[in-house]
């Protein structure tokens, strides 16, 4: 049971980080859709201005807004921030927890053998 909630566990932390996080940080907030505008720098990020209405349009395919409006590079800068950010704690407390077991199991072999 402890394997199946571990693998529920990483495998939501994951799905998190691959889907629902970038179209967070990449939609636009909701105010600054439909904004009058004359030129795309009237609008705000994540957004465009759109000739025909006269109003600023979500540059998403998918539409959808209440994010940060972040760009590609932005998000995938972030995410790969974290993902190095990670794997260096994880592997430096890895590295901890080995270094400590290995001088305990040192210093056992060590007392055995001097008492023998």
């Amino acid at each position: 049971w402890l394997s199946l909630a571990r693998l529920f566990l990483f495998a939501s932390r994951d799905f998190w980080f691959e889907v629902p996080l970038p179209f967070f940080l990449r939609s636009p907030p909701c105010a600054a859709i439909g904004r009058p505008c004359a030129d795309d720098s009237d609008c705000g990020s994540g957004t465009a201005c759109d000739a025909e209405a006269g109003a600023c349009a979500n540059l998403n395919p998918g539409g959808g807004c209440g994010g940060l409006g972040w760009s590609r590079t932005q998000v995938g800068a972030l995410l790969a921030l974290y993902i190095i950010a990670y794997g260096q704690f994880f592997f430096s407390s890895l590295a901890l927890s080995l270094s400590l077991s290995l001088s305990r199991a040192l210093s056992l072999a060590l007392s055995l053998s001097l008492s023998l």
